[in-house]
């Protein structure tokens, strides 16, 4: 379970929630909420995450911890960061130097609903190493788009907030800024599909399970590829030693030769590093069959 985190900007404090990794994979993670702020849902995913090895905060970008369950209040208070931007860019700016400060190679952001938005805007911006937008809102900021990190959208075709000619208006965006974008579009969903919460919503807003499911399944995968197999190759390349010694996590696959890899060796293991982050593998997994069976210490 995370704890509550503060942290500030430009004389603003935000209330977070951090969510510290038991085996941490060397990446970090923003989850920024829906519009009616950091509530049990958000906190619930950067839980998830962190069992998977984010470092993992979860986003205020209202200030002073603000949050509630009543929609009409989230609308005025919605409405203060819609009309300003700059604003909340900076503060999405804040969260992501604090979690850069804590010392891991990549951070990337997800977000929900307006948290889309904020994500959207951070990567408007050229910050961040990776951006997801669950069900996001893609109207432009009164700013420039510059080159972005690679980008996921899972978007709800029957989304009320982002009806198809805003799909396509954003589509064309990211096709001219971003060099790796791609976009799951759901039938027969509507807005905040991935919320259990919402499951007694309407046809065009609410639960939609196999969308939520399908959406978990890339999201994982994409922040796995974006974020954690560089980080896995820096740690092999700066703790590359004998499998029964090596603390790193990679150990437990019978991978590595005993000095420091050569790159003819980075070049042979490469699309086995790329399978550690590219699936969901368990310390018995069999990557490499013929590898496994070798003796230990004799590699080709």
């Amino acid at each position: 379970m995370g704890k509550r985190h503060v942290y500030e900007t430009a004389g603003e404090t935000m209330v977070g929630y951090r969510a510290k990794p038991d085996a941490p994979n060397g990446a970090g993670l923003l989850i920024a909420p829906a519009f009616c702020g950091l509530r049990e849902f958000e906190m619930k995913q950067a839980d998830r995450f962190a069992a998977l090895g984010y470092d993992v905060l979860a986003v205020d970008y209202y200030g002073d911890g603000w949050r509630t369950e009543d929609a009409d209040a989230a609308s005025v208070k919605m409405a203060t960061v819609q009309n300003d931007r700059a604003a909340l860019l900076r503060r999405m700016r804040a969260a992501l130097a604090e979690v850069r400060g804590w010392g891991p190679a990549k951070v990337g952001a997800m977000g929900f609903c307006l948290g889309g938005k904020a994500v959207l805007d951070l990567a408007r911006a050229g910050d961040g190493d990776a951006a997801v937008l669950l069900h996001g809102v893609y109207d432009r900021p009164p700013f420039e788009t510059v080159a972005m990190p690679p980008v996921l959208l899972c978007h709800g075709w029957n989304d009320p907030l982002a009806l198809p000619a805003q799909f396509g208006k954003l589509a064309a965006e990211l096709d001219e800024h971003s060099s790796d974008w791609h976009a799951l579009c759901f039938g027969r969903t509507g807005h905040a599909f991935t919320n259990p919460a919402r499951a007694d919503g309407t046809s065009d807003m609410g639960y939609v399970k196999r969308s939520a499911d399908r959406s978990w399944a890339a999201v994982e995968a994409f922040l796995a590829q974006q974020l954690t197999w560089r980080v896995l190759m820096k740690i092999w390349t700066e703790r590359a030693r004998c499998p029964m010694l090596c603390p790193c996590p990679l150990a437990r696959f019978p991978l590595f030769p005993r000095a420091s890899p050569d790159s003819a060796t980075l070049k042979r293991l490469w699309p086995n590093l790329r399978a550690l982050s590219d699936q969901s593998v368990s310390p018995k997994a069999d990557i490499n069959p013929d590898r496994r069976r070798q003796p230990r210490g004799q590699h080709t």
